[in-house]
């Protein structure tokens, strides 16, 4: 039988990549276990820390923070049997990436899933009932509900949950309250119908009037609050028994049936074919002795104060005995004073025996190297044509300090190391990845052609029209930066969807997927982000579905830490009414600020409201903020934001091409608007609601708006094929930064590239073929 596992990291130098393996079990006896453990995503500007153990076909996934279904795309890992996730937190950072890595996997063809950990993990589940919806998967979760959980065990493992405590309570000032509702529900009766038997139950889809009387997405859950203890959890694999010895078995004139009674540890009594007398063998004659299961220990320590209550604990008391088995222990640590605690330090030496590797992981010691190899590959291969409109994504080639326990071997967790459990412990810890600059020629076009035809296209225009008239033109300080400009779900070079606009009296954020915060930290370093975060003004979800909106609760907790309480400038969040109600659930988890911002329907700024100012600070610099219905999903809407100098951007969020837009967005300086499928696809866009490539620019056209940028394309697009001729139409691209006063280079960029045929890495499976690919060029 041939099964195929993960592939070997293989070491070259500054990058890694993986080769794929297949094993080969035969049939006719037991497969030999095969277990690994895998740093899915580390602590980074991308992502939060989640672990992935394997076991032959076997996968357990460890949390599933924001950023973890982006961190597998394009690698060699098959998700089709991560059927158990644990989580050692409910809070955003441990499962913010669920909700999208459900989708991912159950697209995969996992139809059965198994969630585990602390109180309030179904209560989050069932908060995104407004926008995820699986018929056809069955997904349960067994939830804590004191502290002694019963342990999880298969035929590869038993995994035992160790809940710790804090030895005080924090307060907070969010207001966590439910609001109004016709009648609560609780949470453990919603998240069923979000996973349905079959798709027969389709007023419980997320498209539909959430004021239906049978639907439990109209009723609030219950009440709940915040959750402080943490879930250690202990992962033993079962003991291996010896090897049964058929060379002695046979000398000793053992038959063939009985064996199978000596390889379960029972004696046998037979009359011997070579001696024709009653003999008894035992098992230690023919079996030879048993290996002892090896152990890995995850931690989830978020501060001193639950030290009390782990090094109390009887559980991991239980382990110093088997220290001697103990592989791996995974500290995700809260901070630095955790990470330096000599008590922590002295407590960990004597539990664990000095074989034993220690991965640690703290938010004050990040792992700020390039995790997204192809993503990065591409915007810097863009900024050989212009380094304004394509800045070099923000990173650092510079491994973490190393951290030091004495007596103790550690190794900071980073992304994509591998320790190979069985059948021979060894670790694959690789080199640090380090991104080089990218050679200008390449198998991916001749980037200084194109750079050289960029630079005469945009001669030839400046020729044509003078640049100081196009000074002159209203909104000089205004800069679009389309973040994430893909759908549905993250790809190598596209994120989901997220624009910022940003001008010197505020910054505005339209709409905001998952990773959203991470491709600011990219974009702008960790220097400027905190200023750009206190900047932000107002943020507007065109409708809720996830690839819109489940980076705003990351966002909003980045915000929360860096702005002054007493700020004036409160941020307005701008969205369908549905969305308050999964914000306010959240916040009963969660802690964001939620009580510190300024809450508004998109139902408030319609245009045949009657028109008077808005008492919100988020938009007191701009002249008319408008919206619309797009003709998407329930309550989808498009925007149009007008300033007093003269300027004005519409978007259009998801749509079909909407006359309600075009009046909204009437001479727009730009339109932003989605073109998730190109002109071939038109009855595919008619079904789901969405736009071609020409409709997009015709609404443009129709609105008579100056310039059109196409964005959220379909994740099949890795850079679009449109042509972009046209000389007032671009195509945004992840993480690119322009002015209004320049849109006019963007087709110049396509032009350029379109010549010379530059193409990205776009297959799935090719991440680690644009890391091995990066390495070879960088050598040339």
């Amino acid at each position: 039988m041939a099964v195929p596992v993960w592939g070997i990291l293989v070491s070259r130098p500054g990058v890694f990549f993986a080769r794929s393996i297949t094993r080969t079990f035969h049939s006719s006896r037991p497969a030999a276990l095969q277990s690994e453990l895998r740093v899915l995503a580390a602590e980074s500007p991308d992502s939060k820390p989640a672990l992935i153990l394997q076991c032959n076909t076997q996968q357990y996934i460890f949390n599933c923070g924001e950023g973890t279904s982006r961190s597998t795309v394009g690698k060699t890992i098959s998700l089709t049997t991560a059927n158990n996730f644990f989580f050692t937190h409910a809070g955003w950072d441990r499962v913010g990436g669920l909700p999208g890595f459900l989708m991912t996997i159950t697209e995969a063809g996992n139809k059965n899933v198994t969630l585990q950990g602390p109180k309030n993990l179904t209560h989050v589940l069932a908060a995104t009932r407004g926008f995820v919806y699986r018929p056809g998967t069955n997904v349960q979760v067994n939830e804590y509900i004191d502290d002694k959980p019963e342990p999880f065990s298969d035929k590869f493992v038993k995994i035992t949950p160790v809940v710790i405590h804090p030895a005080t309570t924090p307060s907070y000032d969010d207001d966590c309250s439910a609001g109004a509702s016709l009648r609560r529900v609780k949470a453990a009766e919603v998240v069923p119908n979000m996973f349905p038997p079959t798709n027969v139950w389709v007023e419980k889809g997320p498209d539909v009037d959430p004021t239906y009387k049978g639907n439990t997405r109209n009723r609030d859950l219950e009440q709940t609050s915040k959750d402080h203890s943490r879930v250690a959890y202990v992962i033993e694999h079962h003991d291996i028994p010896g090897k049964f010895d058929g060379v002695l078995a046979d000398s000793l004139g053992v038959p063939g049936k009985p064996r199978k009674n000596l390889l379960r540890g029972e004696s046998i009594t037979f009359i011997s074919t070579v001696t024709n007398e009653s003999v008894t063998v035992h098992p230690h004659q023919v079996v030879g002795p048993t290996r002892k299961g090896q152990i890995v220990v995850i931690l989830d320590i978020p501060s001193i104060e639950y030290f009390s209550s782990l090094m109390s604990s009887p559980e991991l008391a239980a382990i110093e005995e088997k220290k001697d088995y103990i592989a791996c222990v995974v500290h995700l640590l809260g901070s630095k004073e955790v990470l330096t605690n000599p008590e922590y330090v002295a407590w960990v030496r004597n539990t664990y025996g000095p074989e034993t590797q220690h991965l640690v992981s703290c938010p004050e010691l990040p792992t700020n190297c390039v995790n997204l190899f192809s993503a990065t590959a591409a915007s810097v291969r863009n900024s050989i044509i212009d380094k304004e409109i394509f800045p070099v994504p923000w990173h650092d080639n510079t491994p973490p300090k190393l951290i030091a326990w004495e007596g103790c071997k550690t190794q900071t967790l980073v992304s994509n190391q591998v320790y190979r459990i069985y059948p021979t412990p060894e670790w694959d810890f690789n080199t640090y990845p380090h991104f080089r600059s990218i050679p200008r020629r390449g198998r991916y076009g001749d980037l200084e052609k194109a750079r050289r035809r960029y630079e005469d296209l945009v001669a030839s225009e400046k020729t044509r029209m003078m640049q100081a008239e196009r000074d002159k033109e209203p909104g000089t300080d205004v800069e679009i930066v389309t973040l994430g400009t893909g759908s549905q779900k993250p790809a190598l070079t596209r994120n989901v969807s997220a624009t910022l606009i940003t001008t010197e009296q505020g910054n505005y954020l339209l709409d905001c997927g998952e990773g959203t915060l991470g491709q600011l930290t990219r974009l702008y370093g960790p220097e400027e982000l905190p200023k750009l975060l206190r900047e932000l003004r107002f943020v507007f979800i065109s409708h809720e579905h996830g690839d819109h909106q489940l980076g705003l609760i990351g966002l909003l907790r980045a915000v929360h830490a860096v702005k002054d309480h007493d700020d004036p400038n409160r941020l307005l969040l701008i969205t369908p009414p549905q969305h308050h109600r999964w914000l306010r659930e959240i916040s009963q988890v969660e802690e964001f600020g939620l009580s510190r911002l300024d809450l508004a329907t998109c139902h408030e700024f319609l245009s045949n409201v009657e028109s008077k100012p808005k008492p919100y600070s988020g938009t007191k610099a701009l002249a008319l903020v408008e919206t619309c219905f797009a003709r998407h999903s329930y309550a989808s809407f498009c925007i149009a934001m007008t300033h007093p100098s003269g300027w004005k951007i519409a978007y259009s969020g998801d749509t079909r091409p909407s006359d309600n837009l075009v009046i909204i967005g009437r001479d727009a300086t730009v339109l932003l608007h989605e073109a998730t499928f190109d002109d071939s696809r038109k009855e595919e866009a008619l079904k789901k609601k969405h736009s071609t490539t020409s409709e997009a620019i015709m609404v443009g056209k129709d609105m008579n708006a100056r310039f059109t940028i196409l964005t959220h394309f379909s994740q099949r697009y890795p850079i679009f094929s449109h042509s972009t001729r046209s000389a007032n139409v671009g195509i945004a691209h992840d993480l690119m930064k322009v002015k209004l006063t320049e849109l006019w280079k963007l087709p110049l960029v396509g032009r350029a590239m379109k010549k010379v045929g530059f193409m990205p890495p776009h297959e799935e499976g090719e991440e680690e073929e644009a890391r091995k690919a990066f390495a070879e060029e960088a050598r040339d």
